[in-house]
């Protein structure tokens, strides 16, 4: 007997608010996980809100075998807060030790130095929450 296997990609998720006891948090990272299930995609691992990733062994772990980083943009990239630089430097490690792709989903963006902006330029794909985001960040 012939049995297709259906063949997922692999995925970690940066910036798991799920974490924070908040219920409209938990549904975001819950709806996320559930959206990549959808299109093929399999969420291995996260890393939660405030902790550094680099001190995740774990979660380092799961990114050298996945096919994929989701950054979770959820309410730290605006006025260059120092959580949001932290945050977004993932794009370095990822390009430098990994070259695969990142994406930042579900962000805002708004008064960010330049510095910042152009970490935003290593993202692959760039979905942000509404047009004042977009502009920012086309500026």
């Amino acid at each position: 007997m012939n049995v297709s296997r259906q063949m997922f990609k692999k995925a970690v998720i940066l910036n798991d608010t799920s974490f924070e006891s908040h219920h409209g948090s938990e549904m975001v990272i819950n709806n996320i996980k559930e959206l990549l299930l959808i299109n093929n995609i399999k969420t291995i691992g996260t890393n939660p809100a405030g902790i550094d990733f680099m001190q995740n062994k774990i979660f380092l772990d799961n990114m050298s075998i996945s096919d994929i980083v989701i950054v979770n943009g959820e309410g730290t990239l605006h006025h260059n807060q120092p959580r949001a630089l932290e945050l977004i430097n993932v794009v370095k490690y990822v390009r430098e030790k990994l070259n695969i792709p990142i994406v930042l989903i579900n962000s805002t963006y708004q008064s960010n130095s330049i510095q910042m902006a152009k970490l935003m330029k290593y993202f692959d794909l760039i979905f942000v929450r509404e047009t004042l985001s977009q502009n920012d960040l086309k500026r």
